[in-house]
């Protein structure tokens, strides 16, 4: 995994090729990274080439195509820009970069292409333990919270998506301190049974949706 790499394409006559050069940025609550890119050219020796047309896909999408025909040098920049791609729900991603350029001809002759694993961005909090207790107690629950991001921890009723407490926490446990009223509400979730099955909920809001996670 990475958030930087690079790739070359063949040289022509053994000394100037085209290298795309990259680094990733992450956004955590988003689920992205942004790819920026530059295009230079590479390889040895001081002389120049005409160079022309040239091509760049990132994750299949073309981010550059000029045919202006230019002096290629190594060190001249070809192109530059930025490409935004998505991560998959775990916040793994592998991404592709495709490069194509006409070095001292009219049609492509140097390419390369490649995949690459960017770092996994961390996702929602889970659950980890919760407790039994009673309408006098304040259950502590733990928790894992990889995003490092404000979550919410809640008590419903089961089967019923009743809030019976909501909080936002951070950090890695949280005590309920009930309030009377919710301990009211508790007590009169069943008025025939001493027992009552509840809900420990943590939510993750990201990107626009939220995430869950609970014990019963």
């Amino acid at each position: 995994m990475a958030l930087s790499g690079s790739l070359t394409t063949n040289a022509y006559n053994g000394v100037r090729s085209l290298t795309l050069n990259w680094s990733a940025t992450q956004n955590i609550s988003a689920n992205t990274s942004t790819i920026n890119w530059t295009l230079i050219g590479s390889g040895s020796g001081t002389s120049w080439y005409m160079t022309g047309p040239t091509k760049v896909v990132i994750d299949g999408a073309q981010v550059h195509y000029s045919t202006n025909r230019i002096q290629l040098r190594n060190g001249t920049v070809v192109a530059s820009g930025s490409h935004t791609i998505w991560h998959n729900t775990d916040g793994t991603r592998s991404f592709s970069i495709g490069i194509e350029g006409a070095i001292y001809s009219y049609s492509i002759n140097c390419t390369a292409q490649q995949s690459f694993t960017l770092n996994q961005i961390p996702r929602e909090a889970k659950l980890t333990s919760a407790p039994n207790f009673t309408d006098e107690d304040n259950p502590t629950i733990q928790y894992s919270n990889p995003a490092n991001l404000p979550i919410y921890a809640y008590i419903e009723v089961v089967n019923q998506s009743r809030p019976i407490a909501e909080r936002k926490i951070t950090g890695s446990s949280y005590t309920f301190q009930f309030t009377e009223a919710e301990r009211n509400v508790l007590r009169s979730l069943n008025t025939t049974s001493n027992t009552q099955p509840v809900r420990f909920v943590v939510r993750t809001d990201m990107g626009g949706y939220s995430l869950y996670a609970w014990i019963d």
